[in-house]
């Protein structure tokens, strides 16, 4: 009990701190802004290197990769189905794209590492590998072309080597299957731009604390609908995640952490993007989700408690 006070105690003091920040004015919203480029530019493109540089990606894991991958996919159809089937209760288009993907960058890295240490982080980065290459080249595709209308390949792949955090996933990965990456720590210049690396991902989890506590804002937005969709969506991830994960343990051998790192990623709240790429002429749409993701990720934070508990 003390070490979990211990590890989830901070989490709460730093949202706390930036509910007080955005209260008493101390950043402005510009300043904030500002603070969410270093993050995303900068912080966590050099965590997500160092994370898939030094993740286990022997061919065992392989299975790993494909099976997070097939996960998103089936809970993007079932959000698809449920909106068909039942469309008094899930009437939004854009269903199928709040029941997929976890927000494993802006919330993942900096709920996990600020809990579990930076050290840690190549195994949830493992788990999250089939997730990345879903939400990159099957999700934002998908959701662009229902907003545009057509897909164009070749600005999906403009897109993803300009974004700082995917070429920071793709250069990881390149060292790591290469095997580079020990090559450039034994060397004092390797070394020192690592720890450099090191040094400025330490500042991600505090920042996204930060500007998540910022962010809450308690706006009204319709209690039945939000329900409906926060436990519906908890009850497909859990039920297909648990199953997911008994399938690995049963054919492939995985420690207590990767359990854990596990349920820590399917407890995740959707991808933040999501009202990015909705239709403009849907701001009702687009206000709704945006503020019901705010609403997950405190439910998501609430699931760590459970899972620190009971783990």
């Amino acid at each position: 009990m003390n070490q979990m006070l211990v590890s989830l105690l901070p989490v709460f003091i730093l949202l706390g701190t930036g509910v007080l920040i955005r209260k008493f004015s101390i950043l402005s919203g510009e300043a904030i802004d500002g603070l969410k480029t270093i993050i995303i530019k900068i912080a966590l493109p050099s965590a997500l290197f160092l994370a898939f540089a030094q993740a286990d990606m022997g061919i065992e894991n392989f299975w790993i990769f494909l099976l997070v991958f097939l996960l998103c996919a089936v809970l993007y159809i079932i959000g698809g189905l449920l909106h068909t089937a039942l469309p008094g209760l899930f009437p939004d288009e854009y269903t199928n794209g709040y029941f997929t993907g976890f927000e494993f960058g802006m919330i993942g890295i900096g709920l996990f590492t600020a809990i579990w240490g930076m050290e840690r982080l190549p195994t949830i980065a493992m788990i999250a590998s089939g997730h990345e290459v879903f939400i990159w080249f099957v999700y934002a595709p998908i959701l662009t072309s229902r907003k545009t209308g057509s897909i164009k390949i070749d600005r999906i792949l403009k897109d993803f080597f300009r974004t700082p955090t995917t070429i920071a996933i793709f250069l990881g990965f390149l060292m790591n299957v290469l095997h580079v990456f020990p090559e450039i720590s034994s060397v004092i210049a390797g070394q020192a731009l690592i720890h450099s690396l090191e040094m400025i991902s330490g500042v991600l989890a505090p920042l996204i604390l930060f500007i998540i506590g910022y962010s809450i804002s308690f706006k009204k937005i319709p209690l039945k609908k939000s329900l409906v969709l926060i436990l519906s969506r908890w009850f497909f991830v859990l039920i297909l995640g648990f199953g997911l994960l008994h399938l690995i343990k049963i054919f492939l051998s995985v420690d207590e952490f990767f359990q854990l790192a596990f349920y820590a990623f399917i407890l995740l709240p959707p991808p933040f993007i999501l009202p990015l790429y909705m239709k403009e002429d849907r701001p009702a749409e687009i206000s709704f989700y945006s503020e019901l993701l705010i609403y997950y990720t405190l439910i998501s934070f609430a699931g760590y408690v459970v899972l620190m508990s009971v783990i």
